[in-house]
């Protein structure tokens, strides 16, 4: 195994450390010392990215994109915990958007790169996207008690941004699992549970910062969810090109 592979998994280990002591430190409210730990996890993600890039010696657009992702996602982490403020919040949001629009284009090239009898967007993905945004809304207007307000539209292009990375991250997932290229299975799995815990994570956002449903259960599962998705997306730079 080779060096860069052994720093992976020290660094997924030391992730699995750190993240335990972030949820026990910001709770019930953030601090300093809750703001170090999570900038800790956070840098963990994106060093993975860049470790498994160098490693694999993946210099394709596919890595790029994929670290750009992760680094747009470690400056929406500092701005979701660096102030309560509302300002800070949504520039937090907007970071994070950008990180889906650059973990969806990864995965759309890929498709294209390894699959050239893809489409871009075939009906498939089309009906998907359109059937789980539908869904969403629903199952959000059934089960919060509180307005969205004004952050209704933000966090409509929020979900329809979020759920076209997922949907784009199985697409590639599945047909990667289904092609004969090596760890096929696994590289399906990264992909696949990866883009839903971080639908399952953001989710539970929703219902912590506008349902007023803050409980230490909830906020855990949103960011063990989390960074296991972010974990996951940054180890499939090992076996993507």
């Amino acid at each position: 195994m080779s060096a860069c592979k052994i720093a992976v998994l020290c660094m997924i280990c030391a992730e699995i450390v750190f993240v335990p002591l972030f949820i026990k430190a910001q709770w019930p409210k953030k601090t300093t010392k809750s703001l170090i730990l999570k900038m800790i996890c956070a840098s963990l993600f994106v060093a993975i990215g860049v470790t498994a890039m160098i490693d694999a010696e993946n210099t394709s657009l596919y890595a790029i994109l994929m670290v750009i992702g992760l680094i747009m996602c470690w400056f929406g982490d500092l701005f979701l915990h660096v102030s309560p403020k509302q300002i800070y919040f949504f520039i937090g949001l907007i970071f994070f958007l950008t990180g889906h629009v650059f973990f969806a284009s990864a995965y759309t090239i890929a498709v294209k790169d390894m699959f050239p009898e893809a489409s871009i967007f075939d009906w498939r993905e089309m009906l998907a996207i359109a059937a789980l945004l539908i869904f969403g809304i629903f199952g959000r207007r059934r089960t919060m008690t509180h307005k969205l307000g004004k952050a209704q539209i933000p966090v409509l292009i929020y979900a329809a941004v979020l759920i076209t990375m997922f949907v784009k991250a199985c697409s590639l997932g599945v047909r990667y699992g289904l092609s004969d290229l090596p760890y096929n299975i696994a590289v399906c799995l990264l992909l696949c549970i990866g883009a839903g815990l971080f639908v399952v994570s953001d989710s539970t956002l929703v219902y912590i910062n506008f349902d007023k449903r803050r409980t230490f259960r909830l906020k855990a599962v949103n960011l063990v969810t989390y960074f296991g998705a972010q974990v996951l997306l940054a180890s499939s730079i090992l076996f993507i090109r």
